[in-house]
């Protein structure tokens, strides 16, 4: 059964839709509708998120389950083995994938599925400048700011 509710977090609300326990997406909205049900999942998400946004380093614990193409799953594997307050660039996330190219990982990074657990906030472009998130940059920069992330 397909579960949907919304998270509140400073950066606004997050749509959540779970099935069997697990996520298969996590994305900010800007129009979020109203959820009716938390799960028990929804429930230890929004205990997790809340302490990511007091500042304390992560230790999310709910299963994850996007729906993925072999690629994606590729490049979304290496860009969790970034730590949290670290950045890597584009070319640096395609050159540890062994193949593709940086459009094509960044095409990939555009449809995570599943925000901040799947941390693409984390990557950025050449000379660290701030490129592309579906969440919005200034969501982006707020993240790597809470995180600490070097020159932002």
């Amino acid at each position: 059964m397909l579960i949907r509710s919304t998270l509140l977090t400073p950066l606004g609300t997050m749509f959540l839709e779970e099935k069997d326990e697990q996520v298969i997406r996590l994305v900010f909205c800007d129009s979020p509708s109203a959820a009716a049900y938390h799960s028990p999942l929804s429930l230890t998400l929004q205990t997790e998120l809340t302490a990511y946004f007091d500042g304390r380093q992560p230790t999310f614990s709910v299963p994850l389950q996007p729906d993925l193409t072999p690629y994606q799953e590729k490049v979304f594997r290496v860009l969790s083995l970034i730590p949290y307050g670290h950045l890597t660039t584009y070319g640096e996330l395609t050159h540890a994938l062994s193949r593709g190219s940086a459009m094509a990982t960044g095409q990939a990074l555009k449809r995570n599925p599943i925000h901040i657990l799947i941390p693409c906030h984390r990557v950025v472009g050449k000379d660290h400048q701030l490129t592309g998130y579906a969440g919005g940059l200034w969501r982006k920069k707020a993240l790597l700011r809470l995180e600490h992330a070097p020159g932002i």
